[in-house]
């Protein structure tokens, strides 16, 4: 399994650790652009991985599937339009299908670009400690498979300077070729006080 940020516990992530990586985080502020490339499993003893698959609930007998809403696209703007383009083109070169848009992804890549925007503060790990399970499932998204890429930049804040980003590193440039994901939730927000961007792109696919 990959990591960006590998630890010294073998790739399981302490509270501890998640507050060490927060300062270290914040001692990076100067260093332009970071991004992170993350998806986090659902087995908490389980390390940090480029993509994490979900656990198969088993159906009590008798139980009716119910019938699943046809999901939703969820509004964005031209430049968040261009990165859903980019990163469509480039699956596409590489022989894989393109994601669609998801609004309830879009909600949650939506919330946490806003919150790192109010807060100065980029990674994986929101405000109130959140993680991308967190904030997917309080989005309403059922998935099997997701992940998430993020990246920030007081200088250029364009689709295309974080694309060329992601794809030159290994970690983010697995989520946007993964074979796994089907849908994506794309944002990108600037922050007032700042004026840094910052971008998320939430992958997944329906469970």
């Amino acid at each position: 399994m990959v990591q960006d940020h590998p630890s010294d516990a073998g790739g399981i992530v302490t509270p501890g650790m998640l507050r060490s990586h927060r300062r270290r985080i914040l001692a990076l502020l100067g260093t332009l652009p970071f991004t992170a490339a993350l998806a986090v499993s659902n087995d908490l003893n389980q390390p940090l991985a480029i993509e994490a698959e979900a656990k198969k609930k088993r159906k009590k007998p008798g139980h009716k599937k119910s019938q699943k809403r046809k999901p939703r696209n969820h509004s964005i703007n031209n430049e968040e339009r261009a990165m859903l383009d980019l990163i469509n083109a480039y699956r596409r070169q590489n022989g894989l299908p393109a994601l669609s848009l998801q609004r309830q992804l879009g909600s949650a890549a939506r919330l946490h670009s806003r919150d790192q925007a109010a807060h100065h503060i980029p990674g994986h790990i929101g405000s109130n400690g959140s993680t991308i399970k967190d904030r997917i499932e309080a989005s309403g998204y059922r998935y099997s498979w997701y992940g998430e890429n993020v990246y920030w930049n007081s200088d250029d804040g364009s689709a295309q300077a974080a694309f060329d980003w992601w794809k030159s590193s290994p970690g983010h440039n697995a989520n946007m070729l993964s074979v796994h994901y089907t849908q994506i939730g794309i944002a990108r927000e600037q922050g007032k006080a700042t004026g840094y961007w910052y971008w998320t792109t939430d992958f997944g696919r329906p469970g």
